[in-house]
């Protein structure tokens, strides 16, 4: 896909930079607009050759205004994944039902950061939301990662890759990139994981487990890190698609 512009927030972070010079050695427009313009910004920009990043909200409205939406997983990704992937007990839930649960467990939204994700000695524990109890979580045992990769990928194909997470005393070998690659092809290979055509997928290493899926992400909305710039474009500019 022929990637011609990228719609930014009006704001700046290591990503926005990293993204907009690659832009810019690459001859590729870079947009970046206060949300009281974007009404005037759909107008005039066709969705088709545009890569969109930033946060959700403001991800979801340029998508809407450009008369198309943002490709995101479905709530029950996680746990519908065959056991050899996850590796782990998940559930797909309400915070409601969350609340209620006894014992330490990893409890996480599963679209927006209405929460801090993270290990909860019960459920009773996770902080109350404006958007209130109906809103899906997630669920898990908890379980160390020893290291985390995120690949971007398109149409199947991982297209960039970059750790993100690693325990203390764990290092980064070229043989453990090699594995989080080959991992995540096996899990994209697969047709029983479903999947938007530009996805975000996360790996690592569950200590004393092995390789597992971390969870899926919105591409136009996730942390590049140091993933090559404009491979990501390419993923970023298929994230969204016309309604």
């Amino acid at each position: 896909m022929s990637v011609e512009r990228l719609i930014l927030e009006k704001w700046k972070s290591r990503d926005y930079t990293v993204l907009e010079t690659a832009c810019h050695w690459a001859g590729i427009e870079v947009i970046r607009v206060p949300k009281s313009a974007l009404g005037a910004l759909a107008e005039k920009t066709p969705i088709e050759g545009t890569a969109l990043h930033g946060g959700t909200s403001f991800c979801r409205k340029v998508a809407r205004l450009l008369g198309g939406r943002v490709l995101e997983p479905v709530d029950d990704f996680l746990p519908s994944l065959p056991r050899q992937y996850s590796n782990r007990t998940l559930e797909l839930t309400t915070l409601a039902q969350a609340r209620s649960i006894t014992g330490r467990w990893f409890i996480k939204p599963v679209n927006d950061k209405f929460f801090p994700a993270g290990v909860y000695e019960n459920g009773a524990e996770v902080p109350s939301t404006i958007h209130g109890d109906a809103i899906a979580v997630i669920t898990s045992d908890p379980v160390t990662w020893e290291v985390e990769y995120r690949l971007f990928v398109l149409d199947r194909k991982v297209r960039a890759i970059s750790p993100y997470g690693l325990a203390d005393g764990v290092r980064v070998e070229p043989q453990i990139e090699v594995d989080a690659r080959a991992f995540g092809e096996a899990v994209l290979a697969d047709p029983a994981v479903l999947l938007p055509r530009a996805v975000v997928l996360d790996v690592g290493i569950i200590q004393g487990v092995g390789w597992a899926v971390v969870e899926a992400n919105t591409a136009v909305m996730s942390g590049i890190y140091d993933c090559e710039p404009l491979d990501v474009l390419e993923v970023l500019a298929a994230g969204i698609e016309p309604a």
